[in-house]
């Protein structure tokens, strides 16, 4: 790929905007508001710990406008065995479309693909990071069902 400096302005630009949006007594800030402090952490030693199994999704609203947004959902999972990955999985990402209708079309869809069976409610457009993040959600407890019977079958 070419370099475009232009490009890597923008990109500077931006990550020192949000560099100058943290104090640099940040750390010292959370622990004094929290109360928690560095020696509340226990340290994790590495040690045999049979199988882990962890589940994370992820979702964004790729386009907006003033009637509706895309959004990108996908799921991901990993396990790991004696401290070796033994399985992991992504889902494709799923395109949905929230709005412009009150209730969101592509729910019912992905619910269905997910679980064999409609959902039992609507999902609202009105709040579109809710709306994406519940459609993030369905993936996440199905990946998570998929995951569950893996490890207890097998």
């Amino acid at each position: 790929m070419a370099h475009d400096p232009d490009y890597d302005g923008a990109i500077n630009e931006a990550a020192g905007r949000i560099r100058a949006t943290v104090p640099a007594d940040l750390v010292e800030k959370f622990s004094k508001e929290s109360g928690i402090k560095k020696e509340d952490f226990t340290i994790c030693t590495p040690a045999r710990c049979g199988e882990i199994c962890a589940v994370d999704g992820s979702n964004v609203i790729l386009l907006e406008s003033g009637s509706m947004a895309l959004a990108l959902v996908r799921a991901a999972q990993t396990t790991f065995m004696e401290m070796e990955r033994s399985r992991r999985s992504l889902t494709p990402l799923t395109f949905a479309l929230i709005g412009p209708d009150a209730n969101n079309q592509d729910f019912p869809l992905l619910y269905t693909d997910c679980f064999g069976q409609p959902p039992g409610t609507d999902l609202s457009n009105e709040d579109r990071s809710r709306a994406a993040g519940i459609l993030r959600d369905t993936l996440e407890f199905w990946v998570t069902e998929k995951m569950a019977r893996a490890v207890l079958f097998t």
